[in-house]
């Protein structure tokens, strides 16, 4: 079975569509899906991305849609491109084996 991705990869999300179905809670789509909320909890506004995680916790409501656009951009970054991202130093490259071409059992006894 093949299964044929047609979703784009752009890295950045072109805009979030917000709505609010409570008096304080703020859901984002992206096309038509889940994107996370922002929910008004004890003074704060606590931002949840699409997997429910706690993101950020801010003082403001526009402040905490920046914090779950910026989740949003990064959750659209390809896998790979994330963990290389978390990588502190370049991959060492393969050794390379340099060929010799003699042998000599004892390099005393070897006058050349």
């Amino acid at each position: 079975m093949t299964i044929i991705d047609t979703r784009s990869h752009d890295t950045a999300v072109a805009g979030l569509s917000w709505s609010s179905p409570d008096k304080d809670l703020w859901v984002a789509n992206l096309d038509g899906d889940y994107a996370g909320m922002v929910e008004f909890r004890d003074g704060h506004f606590i931002v949840q991305n699409h997997l429910g995680e706690t993101v950020a916790t801010c003082s403001s409501i526009p402040t905490a849609m920046e914090a779950l656009e910026s989740a949003a951009n990064a959750a659209a970054e390809p896998a790979v491109t994330r963990f290389l991202a978390t990588l502190t130093t370049k991959p060492n490259p393969l050794a390379t084996r340099v060929p010799k071409t003699g042998y000599v059992r004892n390099s005393s006894t070897f006058a050349g």
